[in-house]
């Protein structure tokens, strides 16, 4: 009798344990979202505004070259007043760590993208000289301001923060469990949860 009773015991120490073990917490959280970042394989686009991996740059420097329209050839170069922006694509990024910088906030670090010069021309008329900037090496999401994380396949999308994030996961079985944390982590930080709506 006091054998079995033993054994009980030590039953429900063992499960007490277990249940300890696996319980989710913010931390736990944390850690599991460095861990999937820390494996590579991971790549994320952001939104400024302008679309996704989209960059908005000045057109720092008009050539324009006015046109004899008999002949058709150049008859100078002058600089432009006309300064516009244009959109361009930026490659996706690679994720290389997410760091927790505080209960609500994480820290996600991308290998840095440098900037780049190339060349626009509007119909042989215009050219513009773009200068794209160096692209930021790391972005801090707010979990408390974060509107909605949702997964599609093997994506998923931070909305509510400015940049917005997709992450690009390399499968659908582990874009749902870092989905499921990323949620989580929204929920225990959001800032109206005690209001009762």
């Amino acid at each position: 009798m006091k054998m079995s009773s033993m054994f009980s015991a030590l039953a429900l120490l063992a499960m007490a344990f277990s249940v300890r073990a696996q319980q989710q917490t913010v931390e736990g959280a944390h850690l599991f979202l460095s861990k999937v970042a820390g494996q590579g394989g991971t790549t994320f686009q952001v939104d400024g505004g302008d679309g996704w991996s989209r960059v908005r740059v000045e057109r720092s420097y008009c050539r324009y070259y006015g046109y004899d329209t008999v002949s058709g050839i150049r008859a100078g170069e002058h600089d432009c007043s006309d300064f516009k922006s244009s959109t361009h694509a930026i490659d996706s990024r690679s994720l290389v760590s997410a760091a927790s910088l505080s209960r609500c906030a994480t820290q996600i670090k991308a290998t840095r993208a440098g900037g780049r010069e190339f060349t626009l021309n509007d119909s042989g008329r215009n050219y513009w000289d773009v200068r794209m900037p160096p692209q930021p090496g790391s972005f801090d999401i707010d979990w408390g301001k974060v509107a909605e994380v949702k997964r599609d396949g093997s994506a998923i999308n931070v909305t509510g923060i400015r940049p917005a994030i997709r992450f690009q996961m390399a499968s659908e079985a582990l874009a749902v469990r870092v989905a499921y944390a990323m949620e989580f982590l929204r929920t225990e930080c959001d800032a109206t949860s005690g209001t009762g709506f």
